[in-house]
């Protein structure tokens, strides 16, 4: 699909030969990162205590009374520690290589997957598995965001058009984030975007659907648009949707009218 869809660093003090290399490199660290959705990392770590672990330690099982598999009793208990695997015991009895200590008890370790799943799980704070989500709305498809930033592309004068970039945090809304997470979300972006501006007015991207999700800002706010700035991180950016012409010159002609 043809889009821009970028997140970029400007370093003040790096010299401009080096800038473009730094951005990109930050802009793979960040492209790289997952972001576990609360609902569904609580969800896949049931999962793997369903599979490995209720049996001994689930309500009818024989060692309940030593650690029972339930969000409320692992966390009051102190087996695990919100925001803290080191800490937590059952973090640690999973990851020990005393085969007597480790659990599960007399089978082999877990995949190296399902404890590093864990281990996110007690890092994104250790939320509840039976909590659903608070974002009741419907899910946003890529052609619902791509129409929602042409309408916007379009109302903006054909000069002011070349100065508009957009971010977009859809995929958090769509995973289910809750409305307090999501606004948090929104501040960092407002946070990010000015500390990094090298103008001289705080000027937030301004959101641009109903959901808040959709942002747009204009590269002249920010003073991004000096020296061909920004082309040359596209340029750089590794994660960028590259153009194909047969199936989207249609869809590049109208947002770029």
């Amino acid at each position: 699909m043809f889009r821009r869809h970028l997140i970029f660093y400007l370093i003040r003090i790096c010299k401009p030969h080096h800038l473009i290399t730094l951005i990109s490199l930050l802009m793979s660290v960040v492209g790289t990162q997952t972001v576990f959705a609360q609902q569904q990392i609580a969800l896949d770590t049931y999962a793997i205590f369903q599979q490995s672990c209720l049996i001994c330690h689930g309500p009818d099982g024989a060692y309940k009374e030593s650690l029972l598999m339930e969000h409320n009793a692992l966390i009051e208990k102190g087996s695990v520690v919100p925001g803290n695997p080191e800490a937590s015991e059952l973090y640690k009895r999973l990851i020990t290589t005393e085969t007597a200590k480790r659990m599960p008890l007399g089978q082999p370790q877990l995949p190296a997957q399902s404890i590093n799943t864990i281990r996110n799980w007690i890092l994104a704070g250790a939320p509840d598995w039976a909590v659903t989500s608070t974002t009741n709305g419907d899910f946003i498809s890529p052609s619902e965001v791509l129409n929602t930033i042409e309408t916007h592309l379009m109302s903006l004068t054909p000069f002011d058009r070349a100065f508009a970039r957009y971010f977009t945090m859809t995929h958090l809304y769509n995973a289910g984030e809750s409305a307090q997470i999501l606004q948090e979300y929104r501040k960092a972006l407002y946070k990010l975007i000015n500390s990094l501006s090298w103008g001289v007015t705080v000027t937030n991207p301004q959101p641009i659907d109903s959901q808040g999700t959709i942002f747009y800002i204009d590269l002249r706010h920010y003073e991004w648009d000096r020296n061909d700035g920004w082309t040359k991180i596209e340029a750089e950016y590794p994660y960028h949707i590259s153009f194909d012409a047969p199936t989207q010159t249609a869809l590049k002609a109208q947002l770029t009218r």
